[in-house]
């Protein structure tokens, strides 16, 4: 059974282009990290749309580039099933089966997006929206 979290209102991102999936992920951390240069405090999100990948923050005065030139990505308010993956960096290959192990769950939203939620450079939060 997984754990249920409830995202009490929208979160908007900021990001600056969108990968193709799952090539294109190192390019968008890679970016994103150039943009950021003080990384302290900001929090971060991997986002795959079920068809391309990006990489973004919560914080846009955080980015080095003006705002007008970043996208956003609003993560709606809702329930959520998260799961963690402590020690992520190691385990990056059991991103894509956390989140194929969700989608076996009847009560998700399979056509939700893949959330990434990057608690610490230790602790990773998948999560992906319920249907009900």
């Amino acid at each position: 059974m997984f754990d249920i979290k409830e995202i009490p209102s929208p979160i908007t991102l900021h990001f600056i282009t969108k990968y193709s999936f799952p090539e294109g992920i190192s390019k968008a951390w890679a970016e994103l990290e150039h943009h950021i240069p003080v990384k302290s405090g900001v929090k971060f999100y991997g986002i795959f749309d079920g068809q391309q990948y990006f990489a973004g923050s919560d914080y846009p005065s955080s980015f080095s580039i003006s705002k007008e030139s970043l996208h956003e990505y609003v993560i709606p308010a809702g329930n959520y099933i998260t799961v963690p993956i402590i020690n992520w960096q190691d385990k990056k290959e059991q991103i894509a089966v956390t989140f194929q192990r969700i989608e076996e769950d009847p009560r998700c939203d399979k056509t939700s997006a893949d959330i990434e939620f990057y608690k610490s450079h230790i602790e990773l939060i998948c999560l992906k929206r319920l249907r009900f």
